[in-house]
């Protein structure tokens, strides 16, 4: 679930998404159908653990830029941070980028 996590660039709906997949491993632990009316909070409840997955992609990220900050042999972590590419940016709103993802993720 986690593989390669360290460069996504994440969105709101893709945290709502990966909070989904979350809850649904803990369903598929407990062997509750989907048709079965338990809430979030009883399923957690029963396992006695919370949500930890986002937390946990957080986590890895900051451990990715701090990997890449030492590293002074290349400029891997100025790609990554700045985001630039050579070339023309196109009509709408800018993408989310890495260094937004991490400033969102702590505050």
């Amino acid at each position: 679930m986690v593989y390669g996590c360290e460069a996504w660039s994440q969105k709101k709906d893709d945290d709502i998404r990966i909070e989904a997949a979350e809850m649904w491993f803990y369903r598929r632990i407990l062997r509750v159908k989907w048709t079965d009316k338990r809430t979030n909070e009883s399923v957690l409840k029963e396992l006695k653990t919370e949500r930890t997955l986002l937390n946990l992609i957080n986590a890895r990220k900051l451990k990715y830029v701090g990997h890449a900050l030492r590293n002074h042999r290349t400029s891997l972590m100025k790609i990554v941070c700045e985001g630039r590419l050579d070339g023309r940016r196109r009509k709408g709103r800018s993408p989310m980028s890495l260094l937004n993802n991490l400033t969102t993720a702590c505050g």
